[in-house]
């Protein structure tokens, strides 16, 4: 009996032991204590961010009283889910962190970071130090610097606290975020090129045709001594008929240098068939 009870006995605090690491805290738990935080508690459930945070380890709520929930109420839900998520520090701050942050400036990295979704320094709390008082602000430039510290609520060590801030943490374009990550909106959007007109195609140039020779040319190359012979004007006029019909052309040298020979040939049988008549 006594082993059966010691088995029991470890079994029981295996269980207790992995319950409590899986599931350190519950956030909504710890807030249904506190009546005055009602409609930030009701926005974590509705937003789903209730159990992201319940899967962190360690991790720093900042709540706001219901009087002054009235600015973010009223937003779509999408947008709610992105400021509510920057409400949530991605680390345990007690007292002294804190001190020790704000009086250095320090940044610390917020919930909204882990969703993909933050622009340049949207996903950075910053703690600052002003008459005092602790001051938390989006690092985002041009953030207002107006959220201060209360109170810390509740605190399990280096797992989870909850501190209430006076008021929103104001994020300049956290409405504007999109997954693909554009700018917040104000940024100047880049103007299309204007579509120029393509110049006209050019006309291609005309070439034009060298000048026609000169018959006159081919007339005197075929013009040969007077001679009685019947064969002296054949090739000669054959050539000028040719070159009457298709002026323009241009006629090649070596026809000139034909027409000259067969003149010449004509004038030498011209002379013989005379020597065979005196014969």
């Amino acid at each position: 009996m006594a082993r059966m009870a010691s088995t029991n006995i470890i079994v029981l605090s295996f269980i207790i032991f992995y319950v409590t690491t899986v599931s350190a805290f519950n956030i909504t738990r710890l807030l249904d204590n506190h009546s005055e935080f009602s409609t930030f508690n009701d926005l974590l459930t509705q937003t789903g961010l209730a159990n992201e945070i319940n899967q962190h380890k360690t991790i720093t709520v900042l709540v706001i009283d219901n009087s002054e929930m009235g600015s973010i109420t009223g937003k779509p839900q999408s947008t709610i889910k992105k400021i509510m998520a920057t409400h949530a520090l991605l680390d345990y701050y007690d007292q002294n962190k804190i001190s020790d942050f704000s009086k250095n400036g320090s940044e610390a990295t917020n919930f909204f970071q882990n969703s993909g979704l933050a622009y340049k320094q949207q996903g950075q709390t910053k703690l600052t130090t002003s008459g005092g008082e602790v001051i938390f602000s989006s690092a985002t430039d041009g953030a207002p610097k107006n959220s201060k510290m209360v109170k810390i609520v509740a605190a399990q060590p280096y797992n989870i606290a909850v501190i209430q801030i006076s008021q929103p943490i104001v994020t300049p374009g956290i409405e504007q975020t999109t997954p693909s990550g554009p700018p917040p909106s104000g940024t100047p959007k880049a103007t299309p090129p204007t579509p120029v007109a393509a110049p006209p195609p050019k006309k291609a140039n005309k070439t034009e045709s060298p000048a026609a020779a000169s018959p006159t040319d081919d007339a005197d190359v075929a013009d040969g001594p007077d001679s009685d012979g019947p064969t002296s004007d054949g090739p000669a006029s054959e050539g000028d008929e040719a070159d009457k019909e298709s002026p323009a052309k241009m006629v090649p040298s070596h026809k000139g240098n034909a027409a000259q020979m067969a003149a010449n040939g004509g004038a030498v049988l011209g002379l013989m068939g005379l020597l065979a008549l005196f014969l």
